[in-house]
């Protein structure tokens, strides 16, 4: 991860905002202290829009309203939508993307699979499949799932321990 403050490729956006967090604040004076060249802000952004990559979550959707972007590509690389909350909230993405005119690159919904991208920290069956049959683990610990059962399909292939609260696992 290059140091934000040090590689000159990155730039940091600073909107207005009436109340910032404390890692917010230490950023904006980080940057402000040894790179503020470095530091863009709507109006510049607008100007050259042609010049930027913008790394905005859902939440940060309206600060591109300040920015008025004419077109552009859009790339979604998260999670896919688990319950009707996140389906309700990828409507809302779907709504800024038309609204701005993106083209969107990733899926909505509840459709990764035909994504092609996928950013979310975490692994579709299909995925493990092929992570497993590549690389082929001495031990496989699954720690992250509802669907225990899922991981039986690996018991031929390596071993699978599932671990149990407050009992350790032998590696090695």
């Amino acid at each position: 991860m290059p140091e934000p403050c040090k590689d000159e490729r990155l730039l940091l956006y600073a909107r207005p905002k009436a109340v910032r967090q404390k890692w917010e604040e230490a950023l904006l004076e980080r940057f402000k202290a040894r790179a503020p060249e470095r530091m863009v802000d709507a109006k510049k952004v607008r100007s050259d829009q042609g010049s930027y990559i913008l790394c905005f979550s859902y939440y940060d959707f309206h600060a591109l309203l300040d920015i008025e972007p004419r077109g552009g590509t859009y790339i979604y690389s998260s999670s896919e939508a688990f319950d009707e909350e996140m389906l309700i909230d990828h409507r809302r993405v779907r709504n800024w993307i038309d609204f701005f005119s993106f083209q969107l690159y990733g899926t909505l919904g509840r459709d990764r699979e035909k994504s092609g991208f996928h950013a979310s920290g975490h692994i579709h069956g299909p995925g493990l499949e092929e992570l497993v049959e590549t690389i082929r683990p001495g031990l496989l610990v699954p720690v992250h799932t509802e669907n225990r059962a899922f991981f039986r399909r690996f018991e031929g292939r390596c071993p699978v321990v599932f671990p149990q609260k407050g009992q350790s696992v032998a590696v090695g």
